[in-house]
């Protein structure tokens, strides 16, 4: 029986070959055994049980129906903790905050094939009600792409790079009416926008309604460009290294990182806002949590006039959206990823500043 794969490094090809090994040779399970990491064990289980089936069949009122395997569940939910060891953040609501991507990205570091293998059943059970009782998924709406397979079999300086080389121009469209909305919807690439100016905002239109807008910002006399961005005055200053200098960027880093405590929970509560859906109740513990947090209070000085925390909070979580794809990695990496990619996003604002 031949064994066909395709390995990703020595780290890889020695799991393939351990895999291998136990499958088809009694002689050397002891030293399988011995040799396997814990992590590896882990998602060892998780493909068998995949190779055999995360279903069965049972029978209600003589009626057969299917439901996912309890053995599926359970070591899918080991990979998950093994993958999230190194994570800030592990649990909003006490459910597991997970990246599909980066999840595959994670079993790809044991196996070049197992993102392949993985995928289509991960997405399967992630989709049910199932699984929503269990893990918030920060990706579940990107994972019909084309892409996503693809781009899990990347490695995180690739993806970092894809982000930083495709130059993502955007409009805010938080102050939209519903039937803005519906016109933005209705928008398809190639159409032509209309442009108007109205005091220091410009305004984008298509068939005569209002999509959306671009600030116009303030350049100081040391070319520092200001805008207020959902309550936040944003400066950002150009320099020649691919990167901007910014007061509200390195602050948005240390929250992301979560350097001290005080920053560890302005980065829990913004996470959950962005991923745990909270009721408006909750929204204004969070609130006041926030008013209540020492950092929090000290960048009074970039909290923009006449806005609340609230719009402040929910702009945050904007970002924290945008940097989903990159946060709760469990690798050496995950902390340079999560930087990178807030660069990127504050390059892109610099592009949108230049423009107007």
């Amino acid at each position: 029986m031949g064994i066909i794969s395709v390995f990703k490094g020595k780290r890889a090809y020695d799991a393939n070959a351990k895999r291998a090994k136990r499958k088809y040779s009694n002689l050397v399970l002891d030293e399988y055994n011995s040799s396997i990491t814990e992590e590896e064990k882990s998602i060892d289980t998780l493909i068998d049980e995949v190779n055999s089936s995360i279903t069965e069949t049972f029978t209600v009122n003589n009626r057969k129906q299917r439901r996912f395997k309890q053995s599926f569940e359970k070591a899918l939910e080991e990979v998950v903790k093994d993958y999230l060891k190194n994570s800030d953040i592990k649990k909003i609501n006490c459910k597991y905050l997970i990246n599909l991507e980066n999840l595959l990205r994670y079993t790809n570091g044991y196996s070049a094939f197992n993102a392949t293998l993985l995928f289509d059943a991960l997405k399967e059970y992630l989709n049910s009600d199932v699984a929503a009782e269990k893990y918030i998924v920060t990706d579940k709406e990107r994972f019909n792409d084309a892409n996503f397979l693809s781009n899990a079999n990347k490695d995180l300086l690739e993806r970092l790079n894809d982000g930083i080389n495709n130059i993502d121009h955007r409009i805010n469209t938080n102050e939209l009416t519903d039937k803005e909305l519906a016109e933005l919807d209705n928008c398809e690439i190639g159409d032509e926008l209309n442009v108007f100016q109205d005091k220091r905002r410009l305004y984008f239109t298509h068939n005569g309604v209002k999509i959306g807008y671009i600030g116009i910002p303030v350049v100081t006399s040391t070319g520092t460009y200001k805008s207020i961005n959902m309550g936040w005055v944003y400066d950002i200053t150009p320099n020649d290294k691919n990167k901007v200098t910014s007061k509200i960027r390195d602050a948005f880093v240390n929250i992301a990182l979560s350097k001290t405590p005080q920053q560890a929970e302005i980065n829990r509560l913004i996470t959950e806002i962005a991923f745990g859906r909270p009721t408006p109740e909750r929204k204004t513990e969070i609130i006041n949590q926030l008013n209540n947090n020492s950092y929090w209070n000290s960048l009074s000085d970039m909290f923009a006039d006449n806005h609340e925390d609230s719009e402040r909070a929910e702009g945050l979580a904007r970002l924290w959206r945008y940097n989903a794809g990159f946060s709760n990695t469990s690798t050496s990496l995950a902390k340079q990823a999560i930087e990178r990619s807030i660069d990127t996003w504050f390059n892109n604002v610099l592009n949108e500043y230049m423009t107007a």
